[in-house]
This record gives structure tokens, C-alpha cells and sequence, in this order.
């Protein structure tokens, strides 16, 4: 397809594209503008990807419906991740509504493992794969993944007994 061709498709789609982003994202509205900004960029890359012009409209819907799941993905990490300053302002709020003093409870449960327990679960945890692991810590895969398993079991007893 001609690139001037293509450019003018995106002109016209732009406004589309920018009433699904704000469909999509009902609860964030600042974020559409750049979804539909990233979308547009995403479909410039891949220009010699298009056969027809037929095909564009569902071609950026698809590449912006990506581009959210990855948006969503990335926000759901970021709620579930502790850092030990996070931790501190958590416990001076005492917020049990939200689950933080649960999440410290985890942490805390976490720091009476055993270290050959806790070593290889924390390196999961950061998203090292039972490969990784099992070469930094001299071990077999079958051991990390079973001593993986042993400290998640450890933590689910421990936190049983302290909440209820």
C-alpha cells in the first residue's frame, strides 16, 4: 500500500480510534488520547504489514485492544508490587482496607523462611524462570521448583493461623 495512502487512512480514523479509547477506558479517561496516540504510532511501524485498505479499521482496533491489555497488565503489577519504603508508609496509615497490611504480613511471613526456601521464591517472585534460579543457586530445577512449592506452602500455613 502507498504510504501516502496510508497516512491519510489514519487521518480519517483518528477520531474512531479516540472514541474506542475512551470506551475502552471508561475509568481513565487521560490515558485515551495516548492510547489512541500509541496505536496510530504502532500502526506507522508496521506499514508494510497491511495488504489492503479494507483490513485497517479492524487492524487498529486489534493493535489498540493489545496495547490496553498490556496498559492493564502493567497497572495490575504495579498495585500487587511492595517496596520496604512502601511497607513503612503502609503500616503508619494502618490501611486493612485495602489489603496492605496483608501484603505486610506476607512480607513478614516471608522473612521467617528458611533462606533455602525463601531464596528461590523471592527470585520467582522478581520473574527469574526456575532455570535462572536453579544456575544461581547451584541447584536443580526440580529442587527449586519443589522448594518453591514447600515455601508457598510454609506461608499459606503461617498466614492461616495469624488471620483467622
Amino acid at each position: 500500500m502507498k504510504e501516502t495512502t496510508f497516512n491519510n487512512h489514519i487521518c480519517s480514523m483518528r477520531p474512531y480510534l479516540i472514541k474506542h479509547a475512551h470506551v475502552l477506558l471508561a475509568d481513565d479517561s487521560s490515558y485515551a488520547e495516548d492510547l489512541a496516540h500509541d496505536t496510530i504510532l504502532k500502526m506507522i511501524e508496521h506499514v508494510g504489514t497491511i495488504n489492503s485498505i479494507h483490513n485497517i479499521k479492524a487492524w487498529s482496533f486489534r493493535i489498540m485492544k493489545n496495547i490496553y491489555l498490556n496498559y492493564r497488565r502493567s497497572k495490575i503489577h504495579e498495585k500487587n508490587f511492595i517496596t520496604p519504603e512502601m511497607q513503612h508508609d503502609a503500616i503508619s496509615k494502618a490501611s486493612y482496607i485495602d489489603g496492605t497490611e496483608f501484603r505486610l504480613e506476607i512480607a513478614d511471613a516471608l522473612k521467617l523462611l528458611p533462606e533455602k526456601y525463601s531464596m528461590p521464591l523471592k527470585l520467582s517472585i522478581h520473574g527469574y524462570s526456575y532455570i535462572e534460579i536453579a544456575n544461581a543457586q547451584g541447584i536443580s530445577v526440580a529442587t527449586v521448583k519443589k522448594r518453591i512449592f514447600t515455601a508457598r506452602d510454609i506461608l499459606r500455613t503461617k498466614l492461616k493461623r495469624t488471620r483467622y
